[in-house]
């Protein structure tokens, strides 16, 4: 079983080289594959997910979420996904991968 990449190795690989401007980008299928083939933990995703959140919430002050959820909270899912993609019980394709619904209200 392959070791997961450090999250900081990530980065690389995964930034569009045509912008002139780097900018990280990780599509879903790249995800995906990255947590089936286990160089990428769920909760890797999970917390790079929410430390987006929080920064663009509480550096840039975007106001893009009504409710953000805590680590403390978030972190207990996403070991338990990552136990079900190890074992190869994962509960679909996108176990363990953060959405967010935007709604104009």
């Amino acid at each position: 079983m392959k070791k997961p990449r450090q999250l900081s190795s990530l980065f690389l690989p995964l930034h569009h080289q045509h912008h002139q401007k780097r900018t990280l980008s990780w599509s879903l299928p790249d995800i995906i594959k990255l947590l089936s083939s286990n160089q990428l933990t769920s909760e890797q995703v999970v917390q790079f997910c929410h430390a987006t959140a929080v920064a663009g919430e509480d550096v840039l002050q975007l106001q893009a979420f009504s409710r953000l959820e805590s680590w403390q909270d978030l972190q207990p899912a996403a070991q338990a996904s990552q136990e079900r993609w190890q074992t190869g019980t994962q509960k679909s394709c996108l176990d363990g991968i953060p959405i967010s619904v935007k709604a104009n209200l």
